[in-house]
């Protein structure tokens, strides 16, 4: 078993690059990541380094054109906060380098199907530790997303249209019992549904 550990910020492309070697080294059959939005980002595109090392910028970015991954491991998911929906969307995002020295890093993002974990476990137990401003802002991110999301009309999608409107009407019904009474798994378990359906909605 190993274990690898974030930067403690918004993750780069350089460091998921440097810590995807730790990946090829141990040779993981099952990658599990836990964390917030950025942390399941990274894993995410480690586990495309992990079985393509030699993968070039240029092919990372590439849209929906990533060579085959899940050959080597299975990916589970276990977000910590409330707010991206990172666990079930076919997105990467990272701070890659730009060609401005005024804003060297620029945040972008990797898409591809493949990048959707296999498992997804959602329990509030891993949401206790967010402080306050944490879980207003999660939980504030998720309705942005529904809202987003419900918003779309290219193309409109009725289907994404009803976890839109369930995942923002969880945000306005529960966030302010969370506030209350931060310790009530209930209530953090329906903004970890929330935050789910706002990545499912698009």
């Amino acid at each position: 078993m190993g274990f690898i550990s974030g930067e403690g910020v918004e993750p780069t492309l350089d460091f998921v690059k440097i810590t995807a070697k730790k990946l090829v080294e141990h040779q993981p059959d099952l990658i599990v990541a836990v964390g917030g939005g950025s942390v399941l980002d990274a894993a995410k595109v480690m586990e495309v380094y992990y079985e393509h090392p030699d993968l070039s910028d240029n092919q990372l970015m590439a849209r929906f054109q990533l060579p085959p991954i899940r050959r080597k491991a299975r990916f589970v998911a276990i977000p910590t906060t409330s707010g991206t929906g990172s666990e079930v969307t076919p997105m990467g995002v990272l701070y890659v380098p730009s060609q401005n020295p005024q804003t060297p890093l620029v945040k972008r993002g990797i898409a591809d199907y493949q990048l959707i974990p296999d498992f997804v476990i959602l329990d509030p137990l891993f949401t206790l530790t967010m402080p306050p401003s944490v879980t207003s802002s999660t939980a504030i991110d998720a309705f942005v997303h529904c809202i987003e999301a419900y918003v779309c009309s290219k193309p409109k999608n009725p289907f994404g249209d009803n976890y839109a409107l369930e995942g923002m009407k969880k945000v306005v019904t529960y966030l302010p019992k969370v506030m209350q009474d931060p310790k009530n798994l209930l209530f953090r378990g329906e903004l970890q549904i929330a935050a789910t359906m706002g990545g499912l909605a698009p």
